[in-house]
This record gives C-alpha cells, sequence and structure tokens, in this order.
C-alpha cells in the first residue's frame, strides 16, 4: 500500500494542476441585465428606417409602405397608403394613391383628412407648416386646424440662395424663425404659435430652434465661405441677448442646460445664463450634453466623459469613445457590435455588416455582399432586419437623431414641394463636437469607433470541467488520507 507521504506528494500535484488551470481561465465578464435581440430577421422587409416615436417605416417585397413597432410588430398595414414620412411629434404624414397628403397617429387614426392641404411638413411642437396649391403657407395643428392663416409669411417662396434652400424652422417650444432675403441681405424673424412677431427682420441673418428658453443667433454673412463679419450670440424667448453677438467665435445650440463654445483655437462649456462651466483648453474637444454627460476627448486623443459640472466621471482612456446605454460600435477589425455602458457585449462583433445608431431602443441592421458600395450607389442585394431590448426597461433608454442612409433612396412624389419638406433649415443644425477648427464630428461609418477586444477566444468550458475534476480527485485524496 502507498504510504502517507506518497498521498500528500499525489495530492500536491493535483492542487498543482487546479492552481493551472485555474490561472488560464480569463475573468468572468459581468454579465448585463440588458437583452439586445433580432425581432425582426434579415430578409424580412425591403427596407426598414430609422426608428421614430417607437415606429419605422417599412417597405414589403411589394415595396408597399407599412409600419413597424420597435418590437417588429406591424401596427399599420402594408399598402394602406402610398407613401408614409416617419414619425414625429407622435404623427406622419402620409400620401393616398392620388397623391393627396393626410396625417396619422401612431395608431393609424387619419386625424387631417386626405386632400385638405397640398403639403403637410413634418409635425414639431404640435404644429406644422402646410401650403396651400396657391402656394400660401400657413401653420395647422394636430386636429388640422389653421393656427396661422395662409399667406401671413412667405415661408418657401425664395428658392435657393447660393445653392442652399432657404426658409423656415420647425416650431420648437412654442416659436419658430422664418426668413427672407431682403436688399440682398438674408434677414430672420422670431413668431410664436399665433404668429406674433417677437423679433423683427433685420435684428439677425439667422434665429435657431430653441432649446432650454435659448437661442443661437448670428448677425452677418453666414451662408457664403468668407464669413469672418457673422457674429453669434445668444437671446431668451423674449429676444434679450444673453450672451452679446462676438463674445464667442462659434456657439452650438443648447442642451441639458449647457452649449458648447468655441474662442480661438479652444472650446469651453456655458450655461443658459453665459457662465463659463468648462475653461476653455480643458478639452480639445467636447461633444453636446445628453442625459446630464458628455464625452470629451483630450490632447492625445483618448476619450472621456464629464458631467454637467465638468467633471471627469469616466477616466480618459477607458474607451476609445463611452458608450451612453446601448450602443453601436466597432472593434479594430471594423466589424459593427453592440455594448452597454460598462462595455458588456449585447451583440457580437461581426454578426451584420452593419448597425445603425439605436433610437428608441431599436435599430436596423443589414447583412450583404458589399455594404459601403450599396450605400453609395444602391447597387447590390443587401438584406434589412432589426435588433431592439427586449427586456423591462424598453423605452427608457435615451435616443439620439440621425438619419438612416437609405431614406435617400425611399421612392418619393415627384413634386416640388416635396423636394422643398426635405431640405434642411438654414442655421439651425446642431453642432455636435467644437474641436480646434470648429469642425463637426460625425458618427463613424467604416472606421473604428469603439474598440473592444473579443472575451470568445478561450474554451472556458472544457478547461473548467478539467479543474472540476481535478479538483474532485484532490479532495477524494484528501479524504483517504485523513482516513490513514
Amino acid at each position: 500500500m502507498l504510504s502517507k507521504t506518497i498521498y500528500e506528494r499525489i495530492l500536491s500535484i493535483f492542487f498543482a494542476l487546479a492552481l493551472f488551470f485555474g490561472s488560464c481561465l480569463p475573468a468572468a465578464a459581468a454579465e448585463s441585465p440588458l437583452n439586445v435581440s433580432e425581432v425582426v430577421p434579415l430578409g424580412t422587409y425591403q427596407s426598414v428606417s430609422f426608428f421614430s416615436n417607437g415606429l419605422a417605416v417599412t417597405q414589403n417585397e411589394q415595396y408597399q409602405y407599412g409600419v413597424i413597432n420597435s418590437l417588429g410588430a406591424v401596427v399599420i398595414p402594408f399598402g394602406e397608403y402610398s407613401l408614409i414620412s416617419s414619425f414625429s411629434d407622435g404623427v406622419a404624414v402620409v400620401y393616398n394613391s392620388e397623391s393627396l397628403c393626410g396625417v396619422i397617429d401612431t395608431d393609424g387614426v387619419l386625424i387631417v383628412p386626405f386632400g385638405k392641404y397640398y403639403w403637410i411638413d413634418s409635425f414639431s411642437d404640435g404644429v406644422a407648416w402646410v401650403s396651400n396649391k396657391d402656394g400660401k403657407y400657413g401653420v395647422i395643428n394636430k386636429t388640422g386646424e389653421l393656427v396661422i392663416e395662409y399667406g401671413k409669411y412667405e415661408l418657401f417662396s425664395l428658392g435657393k440662395i447660393e445653392g442652399r434652400m432657404v426658409h423656415g424652422s420647425a416650431f420648437s417650444e412654442g416659436y419658430a424663425c422664418i426668413l427672407r432675403y431682403h436688399e440682398n441681405e438674408l434677414q430672420s424673424s422670431l413668431i410664436d404659435k399665433t404668429g406674433t412677431v417677437i423679433i423683427p427682420f433685420g435684428m439677425y441673418s439667422t434665429i435657431g430652434t430653441f432649446n432650454d428658453g435659448r437661442s443661437r443667433v448670428v448677425k452677418g454673412d453666414f451662408i457664403s465661405e468668407d464669413n469672418e463679419d457673422s457674429r453669434v450670440g445668444v437671446i431668451d424667448t423674449t429676444g434679450t441677448l444673453i450672451v452679446p453677438l462676438g463674445t464667442y467665435d462659434e456657439i452650438s445650440h443648447f442642451s441639458d442646460g449647457l452649449a458648447i463654445v468655441r474662442s480661438s483655437e479652444d472650446c469651453g462649456v456655458i450655461d443658459i445664463h453665459g457662465a463659463l462651466i468648462v475653461p476653455f483648453g480643458a478639452y480639445r474637444s467636447i461633444n453636446p450634453f445628453r442625459a446630464g454627460s458628455a464625452v470629451v476627448r483630450d490632447e492625445g486623443g483618448k476619450y472621456g466623459r464629464i458631467d454637467i459640472a465638468g467633471q471627469l466621471i469616466i477616466p480618459f482612456g477607458e474607451y476609445d469613445r463611452p458608450p451612453e446605454g446601448i450602443a453601436t460600435v466597432q472593434n479594430d477589425e471594423a466589424q459593427y457590435g453592440v455594448i452597454d455602458s460598462e462595455g458588456n457585449i449585447l451583440i457580437p462583433f461581426g454578426r451584420y455588416d452593419y448597425i445603425s445608431s439605436f433610437n428608441d431602443n431599436a435599430a436596423y441592421v443589414l447583412r450583404g455582399d458589399d455594404i459601403w458600395e450599396w450605400f453609395d450607389t444602391g447597387d447590390g442585394d443587401v438584406q434589412y432586419g432589426v435588433i431592439a431590448l427586449v427586456s423591462d426597461m424598453l423605452f427608457e433608454q435615451p435616443s439620439t437623431n440621425d438619419e438612416p442612409p437609405e431614406i435617400a433612396r425611399q421612392p418619393s412624389l415627384d413634386d416640388e414641394t416635396s423636394e422643398i419638406a426635405r431640405q434642411p433649415s438654414l442655421g439651425d443644425e446642431p453642432i455636435d463636437t467644437i474641436e480646434h477648427g470648429m469642425t463637426t464630428e460625425n458618427p463613424p461609418e467604416n472606421n473604428s469607433d469603439l474598440t473592444v477586444a473579443d472575451d470568445n477566444s478561450f474554451p472556458t468550458v472544457p478547461v473548467a470541467i478539467g479543474v472540476g475534476v481535478v479538483v474532485i480527485i484532490g479532495i477524494c485524496g484528501f479524504v483517504l488520507i485523513r482516513k490513514r
């Protein structure tokens, strides 16, 4: 029989093996409480728009329009309307087979009958611009009632100036900007929902959308490339200047009560009173604040996140770009995946060839031979699908606003008013990032946004089983020694 000393040596070997295999196991990643799943299989629809108000416009194999929710259920049947715009402010503009426009709510109920108006813009702040066949413009509410009569303002009558469409902005916080070109000078006026003039023409070249009771205004020539004479400032809803013209070289729109400002080559952050919250030079670039925080970048190009007090809450370099809630990201091989705010992988990299940004906790996905060629030319075979957050937290995450690439290729009505409706408003484009030289930093396309290592490269299950067997044998040996 074996001596006790030999048993002890065998036991030591078993424990050494257990320690060795245990050290080979990678640290277990924290399991995310979120679950992102494919709710619309690839190839189900010919196209899927970006989600808005929890809904997306889709097309079936016959290229008929319908609407699905963020769980993939059809809420407006295909073929009921010849064209459906994206939902905005809880409603959408639709066209019938006679090319007459109307308005539906999220239940598909027609709330503005077909043919009442020749053209209807997207709703915002409970109202929308409309026109009649004579080219006169007015404003309606969601019941279809005119709240600003036809002809009071010639909103779109100016056409294009130096290649850019000139028109007024959508309503926001009860106010809208209208524009005119008077005596070779672009002028803006601010009106409320009754059509009352708050700021007359001539004071500013442009008046931006109101956010947090503040609007960015510009005085001077801003259309041409040589716009060194233009000055920017901030007003409140009474038209009072909160930040005088020329105080800063550039000012973004307000978000979360804060705006990004630039002076010379440095950027900072001001509050709604014009007080400097984040001093100039603290960061190389600053993104808009959302849900109480903002992504910033240091001089070395590393990303971090600050709160509304300007304090760093995610250190530089912890992520290539810190996500907000659920985020679409790319790894170092330019593959798309989805992670949560802790960096946990919700959709593995490479499962889809393209994943859009999340809005209303849903995103469309694409798979095809050459996605980027398809984006550029529309040629190729691409399949659409939808992924969404499936958990108790549905509809609680903040959303972003971006435009899906496929919208430009959707069939549309070939009339002048439809083309005008798709033109951007001047002076109303939010600045995503203020950086050295006042550049706008857009979401990445075919490059890495967030680099995350693949954690599926180690065979953890077989190793775990082996370690378990070794430990059990070791325990048995220890028991035998004790009995001897």
